[in-house]
């Protein structure tokens, strides 16, 4: 198995140049990126239902749209708890690939919103091709 190194985070209000740089830098050191718009929410919000639209680059719009149980957790929303994922895996990367379709590929990628490509971490970084 070849090493591999990742670089996952999200926007959430992070200075879009800032994104620009860490990605630039990311692409000349073999960084491989997993990257979400506005927040990791966006994929567990993927796991239940199709995303269009904007969220404004706010957090707690994605938060909103996710069931009141997932809140409840004790850990709070960032907790995610494996039933809320099980069995969704390949539905969730097909609507992440439908909802960033939704940008032109000239669109720089810390202006996609919503945008998530954490399927690809998953997958390739992980070796996670079901759950």
């Amino acid at each position: 198995m070849q090493t591999q190194v990742w670089c996952i985070f999200d926007h959430d209000g992070r200075d879009r140049n800032q994104l620009t740089s860490l990605l630039r830098e990311a692409e000349k050191h073999g960084v491989e990126i997993a990257f979400s718009n506005p927040c990791f929410e966006v994929w567990r919000l993927l796991h239940l239902k199709s995303v269009s639209g904007t969220f404004s680059g706010v957090c707690g719009n994605v938060e909103q749209r996710l069931p009141r149980d997932y809140h409840q957790v004790p850990g709070g929303i960032k907790y995610v708890v494996p039933e809320q994922i099980e069995g969704g895996f390949e539905t969730a990367r097909k609507r992440a690939l439908e909802m960033n379709g939704q940008h032109p590929q000239h669109q720089k990628l810390p202006s996609r919103d919503p945008y998530t490509d954490v399927y690809r971490f998953v997958d390739e970084g992980m070796g996670v091709i079901a759950y």
